[in-house]
Parts: structure tokens; sequence; C-alpha cells
């Protein structure tokens, strides 16, 4: 057992004795003097009286010291009372002391010896080794995190610090706290949009969210940042990868040169550059073919992904199912599995590969349910609701009626009519018209030109695909919008112009106003309802064909 535990031990059992035995031991002495003195006292004070009464001739000489006697027995009555009982306290308290000496050791290490765990004292010690020798790490880790909570409080004081928020999404990032750290970036480039380095933080992290497939905004975001920073290491990397991705394999590596000529040679970064330039010149492009790949090594492959999916342990399926080439399968089942993993990975985000897989099992199962639903739903979240209905209500004629799956299939549908009223009614119209760069400008165009924002405060309470809708509607009366504009967080800061061209219905138009309400909606959910837990903003009243630009700052919640 453990020697310091037993000594810890030893010295706890000596204070309680110091506390316990010096009063059992002691005699009683200072309340038995007391006593004495009192019992004396009185005794002198009777004898005085005594004497006062023979000096008066109250009393004579025989019945004086009769009485004189009768005091002096029973004062030493009294003191021999008082010693006796002195001795039987005094023992009492010795007897008691022996007990405690040798009785309360003993019982405490017999009950700790029945009771106890002493096992634990060589674990304790085991675990303060082990937490020795981690410290240095958790002294690292510990240090980092006091680190960032300092940053962030300093940011909340001085929310207009880019560079702050830009330091604090990069080191979540590379802590792997990848929610903290998008937020971060985007708050970064919602204040300075045209800043190459949070152009470039901020397309990565798009990448992270869309299984490292690039989108539109991805980009146009690495494409102006290279534009802003032609020699910039992460710049040249992206535009790489970004050509790669897009079978340009000559432009691709003609970007991995330029960056080799700069990253360390000895680094990791270096290696993970020599291999993808390997993968990309000529005599490596070449893909194994799907007749190339083992039949059975596919289809265990393939029940691996359906399995881990079964189980919702959708990072282990879609790992299953990109061991194989699915897309080029011919299988539209398994096509639509690895899309639908992907889904659920990714919070319902459709990315480049989930549309591929999707429609690709369509054209060789026109008629499947799964994959018409799924289209429909990819095409409410590109904005494109009269598509969308059109695979929904094909959806639906695949579900038995009454069934739960046609309950919660009707009520997609009503939501997405309704979204769908926002799309404008002459698309290519408003397509046309360029947006004002100036107020001159915009005093002689149409409508409403808006700079939506998103206040500071909010940043936390959304994530980059939530919907913004943005639309004025009247004054007073019909609270139908005039005009909408859907949009999402991740494109904020934003200007956009509200025409007669987004109104939902001809009778109902921007133009048959003079003043109008301007509103700024996110939606979690996307619908189109306004619901509890939206972010609102709004300006009222505010002029149709003024040259004023209306700016509207997201700052309040709906309870």
């Amino acid at each position: 057992m453990n020697t310091e535990f037993w000594i810890i031990a030893i010295v706890l059992l000596s204070l309680a004795f110091l506390f316990l035995v010096p009063p059992l031991w002691r005699k009683k002495k200072h309340a038995d003097h007391l006593v004495e003195r009192d019992n004396l006292a009185i005794a002198r004070q009777k004898l005085a009286d005594l004497k006062k009464a023979l000096v008066g001739g109250e009393i004579s000489e025989a019945p004086f010291e009769l009485q004189r006697q009768e005091l002096e027995l029973t004062l030493a009555n009294d003191l021999s009372t008082q010693a006796e009982n002195e001795s039987v306290h005094t023992l009492q308290g010795q007897w008691m002391t022996y007990v405690l000496v040798v009785f309360l050791p003993l019982a405490a290490v017999s009950l700790y010896l029945a009771l106890g765990h002493p096992e634990a004292l060589n674990q304790s010690a085991a675990l303060q080794q082990t937490s020795k020798k981690q410290s240095p790490h958790k002294q690292a880790v510990n240090s980092v995190e006091t680190m960032l909570a300092g940053l962030e409080a300093r940011l909340q004081q001085q929310p207009d610090d880019v560079q702050g928020w830009l330091l604090l999404g990069k080191s979540y990032k590379h802590l792997q706290h990848m929610d903290k750290a998008r937020n971060a970036i985007m708050t970064a480039y919602q204040l300075n949009p045209d800043n190459p380095q949070v152009m470039l933080q901020y397309s990565d992290v798009l990448l992270s969210e869309n299984d490292g497939q690039y989108t539109d905004k991805s980009r146009s975001l690495v494409t102006d940042a290279l534009q802003l920073a032609p020699n910039d290491t992460m710049a040249l990397w992206l535009a790489g990868m970004m050509k790669a991705q897009d079978n340009e394999p000559t432009a691709a590596l003609a970007y991995f040169r330029q960056v080799e000529t700069i990253i360390p040679q000895d680094s990791e970064s270096y290696r993970k550059l020599k291999m993808m330039m390997a993968q990309l010149s000529p005599a490596k492009r070449s893909v194994p073919s799907m007749e190339v790949q083992s039949t059975a090594m596919r289809q265990q492959w393939i029940q691996q992904g359906r399995k881990f999916k079964a189980q919702k342990q959708y990072q282990q399926a879609v790992d299953a199912f990109s061991k194989v080439d699915v897309l080029n399968s011919n299988q539209a089942d398994d096509m639509l599995m690895y899309a639908d993993a992907l889904l659920m990975l990714h919070q319902g985000q459709f990315s480049e590969t989930t549309r591929q897989l999707i429609f690709k099992a369509l054209t060789l199962a026109p008629s499947h349910t799964t994959g018409l639903w799924l289209a429909g739903k990819a095409k409410v979240q590109e904005g494109h609701y009269q598509q969308a209905l059109t695979y929904l209500q094909r959806a639906k004629d695949g579900l038995q009626p009454g069934s739960e799956s046609m309950q919660v299939m009707e009520r997609y549908i009503q939501n997405t009519r309704l979204l769908a009223a926002t799309e404008p009614v002459e698309p290519q119209a408003a397509i046309a018209k360029p947006r004002p760069s100036s107020p001159q400008q915009a005093a002689t165009a149409e409508g409403i030109h808006v700079k939506v924002q998103l206040d500071g405060s909010l940043r936390n309470k959304v994530q980059p695909h939530h919907t913004v809708f943005i639309y004025a509607r009247a004054v007073s009366g019909p609270q139908m919008p005039l005009a909408i504009v859907r949009k999402q967080v991740r494109d904020l800061p934003l200007q956009v112009q509200l025409t007669d061209a987004q109104a939902m219905t001809p009778m109902m138009k921007l133009s048959n106003f003079s003043e109008v309400v301007v509103m700024a909606r996110v939606s979690a959910s996307g619908n189109a309802i306004r619901q509890a837990g939206d972010l609102l903003g709004e300006v009222s009243p505010a002029t149709v064909n003024s040259a004023d630009w209306v700016t509207v700052n997201i700052n309040q919640q709906i309870n």
C-alpha cells in the first residue's frame, strides 16, 4: 500500500487523541476548588453568626459549643465527599482514555480494510504518474483554449476586428472545431469581403462543408483572391485543386508548379503536392475501369455502406461507398443510397457529388420514387421551385395513399408551392437589368435598391446555408410580399434590387405603391412562412424609386 497514506492516517489519529485525551485525563481541579471554597465560606459565615449570638447573649456557652462542633463535622464530611468524587472522576477519565487509545485505531483500520478499497491507493499513484506524463500536452491545450477565450472576449468588445476574427477562425480550424471556425471566418468575410486572405479561408470552409466539391461561390472566392494576390500559396493551391476537379490537369499542374517553388521541400505539404502532381501527370491519369475492380470486393463495400447507413453511421457509410466508382456503376439504387448518406452527413446540404448521383440515377430509373423525392429537394435548395414541384408530384404518385410518407410529401409540396410564389414572374427581364452602381444610376431605375447586413450580436445563431428572404410589402393592408428575393446567409452582406419582376401576383406589384416596408428574414428551415426563431430586420417606410439605398440590419429574433 501507499506509505504516504498510512503516515497521513497516523498523523490524523494523533491529532484526534491530542484533542480527546487531555480533557479525559485531566482532574477537574477548577470545579472542585470552587466547591471547596464555597463550603469553607459558608462554614466561616455560620461560625461568625454563632459567635455574634454568644456575645449578644442570645445563646449560652453550652449550645454555642455544641453547634460549633456540629459545624466542623459537617464541613469535614463535605470535604471528604468531594475528595471521593474527585477520585471517581479521575478513574473514569483514565479508563475512557485507555479505551480510546487502543480501540479507536483498531476499529478504524478494521473498518477500512473491510469496507474500503486499498487497491485504489496504487491506482491513484499510477494515475498521478500518468497525469504527470500528460501534463505538458494538457498545459498546451489549456494554454490555447485560454488564449482563444481571451481573443473571443476581446472580439466581443471590438467586433469589427477583421484580423481578430480571421485568427480565431484559423485557430478553431486547426483544432478541428469546424462549426466555430466557420462562424468566425464568415464574420470576417461579412466585415471585409474584399480581403484575399479572408476570401481564401472562407472558400476553404465552404469546401469542407461541400464534401471537397467547388461551388459557384467557392470558385468565385478563389478566382477573385488569386487576382488580388497572384503569388499567394493558398490561392495557387486552391486554384490548382479547382482545375484538377474540372478535369483540366494542365492548368492544375501550372498552379501546382508555382506552389512547388514556394513551400519548403522537407514539409508534409510538399510531399502531398508531389503526390497530386504525379497523379495529374499524363502517365498517371488513367483511372481503372469498373471491369478492373473485383466484383466481390465492390459488393462488399456496397453492403458495408448500406449497413452503416442503416445504423445511422453516415461518415462510415460515405467512406465505404467512396471505395467504389458508384457514379459509373449503372446501379440506380446504389447511387441514391450513397447520395442519401452524403445528405445525412452534411445536414441536408446538396453537394455537387450528391446532385450528380441523384440525376444520374434518374436517367437509369426515371420513375424511382426516392430519386424523384431527392431531386425535388435538390431543386428546392437551388431555389428552382417550379422544377421541384414537377419532381415532387411525380414522386407522390409512387406513394401509397394515406401512408405517413404520403402525408410528409403533401406537407412538403404545400410548403414548396408557397416558395414557388417567390420566384420571379419574368426572370430573364430581371437578369437583364444591371444593378445600379451609384445612387445617381439608382434614381433612374425602378423599384428599391436594398443593402442587407447581419448584426454582429446574431452571428452565432446562423449557419451559411440558412435562407434569407428579402422582400417589400405594403405599409398597411394585405401582408403579401410585393417583391421578394431569396438568398443565403453566406451571401451576406449583399445588395439586391426589388422590382415588379419579383411580384407574386400581377395585381400586387411594387410600382402600385409609393411607400413600402422593406424586410429581411433569416430562416433556418427555409420556410416561406414566418415562424418563431427566425431573425428579422426591417425599414419602414421606404420610398419606391428613390435614389437612396435602403439598408436593412437583421438585428432581432422572432419569439
